[in-house]
């Protein structure tokens, strides 16, 4: 019961970071749960979501690929985006680097994953 509670808190507390945008916050909490729970999906997830900000995107696709693995059907959309990303940085030869993900994409996924939270 007490892994439950602190799984949830670190859950909760990772989301909340990445909507604050501070995603090495987020992704030590995430690291946190899913030592509690290695195969959680959500936990995979918003570690995916903190690794692709600043921009590691191979490791950011393994995380998603994970998720989707182990339940959550929708990082699979967000790892083929992944995959995309690297193809197309490889080819990338400007300076701008334009984000591929948008705000209310994360934020929708940040909400279902509270959802489960409370349940």
């Amino acid at each position: 019961m007490a892994d439950d509670a602190a799984f949830k808190l670190y859950l909760e507390m990772a989301c909340d970071n990445v909507r604050r945008e501070r995603y090495a916050e987020a992704l030590e909490q995430c690291d946190l749960a899913l030592a509690i729970y290695p195969l959680s999906p959500e936990a995979h997830f918003l570690r995916g979501i903190c690794l692709h900000r600043p921009g590691h995107l191979q490791q950011a696709l393994e995380a998603m690929q994970t998720a989707a693995d182990n339940g959550l059907p929708q990082a699979q959309q967000y790892a083929a985006a992944c995959r995309d990303r690297i193809e197309a940085d490889k080819l990338w030869v400007g300076e701008d680097n334009h984000p591929l993900f948008y705000n209310y994409f994360i934020d929708w996924l940040l909400d279902r994953i509270m959802d489960f939270l409370v349940k």
